[in-house]
């Protein structure tokens, strides 16, 4: 998983602003303030300084959880660049260069699996690398 898979796992599947309505957006944020633990697992401390890029962007994004937004769609447009953005950033911090597996990640691609019908390889997961995986992609 990516930092970006994350914190969209988390926004998708911890308080479900799609059904539930913009009202729902301090839900998420209150709870995206503890996703912040599993990123200091992964990252140095010097990703986490005030005036850090990573920083930054994780003040945009609760920024954007607390905004009320005239859609959900509106919600992610306003979503999806920061998540691009927190990817590449955190990659100049992470000695795995962005890419995790945090043990909710299989409870996340199960959830997937479940309830859109996505599922690619062994638990959902797709495989980078040699190619030997690819008979179960």
């Amino acid at each position: 998983m990516l930092v970006s898979d994350m914190l969209t796992s988390f926004v998708k599947y911890s308080v479900d602003r799609k059904s539930l309505g913009e009202s729902s957006g301090r839900y998420q944020y209150e709870l995206f303030k503890y996703t912040q633990t599993f990123l200091n697992q992964y990252l140095s401390p010097e990703a986490f300084a005030t005036d850090s890029k990573v920083s930054v962007l994780i003040s945009q994004i609760e920024e954007c959880l607390l905004k009320v937004h005239s859609s959900y769609e509106d919600f992610l447009h306003e979503l999806k660049p920061l998540l691009e953005k927190i990817d590449f950033e955190v990659a100049k911090y992470s000695s795995a260069k962005n890419a995790f597996i945090p043990p909710h990640c299989f409870f996340i691609r199960a959830l997937e699996f479940k309830l859109e019908g996505k599922a690619k390889g062994l638990v959902g997961l797709r495989y980078f690398g040699h190619g030997i995986h690819k008979s179960l992609i």
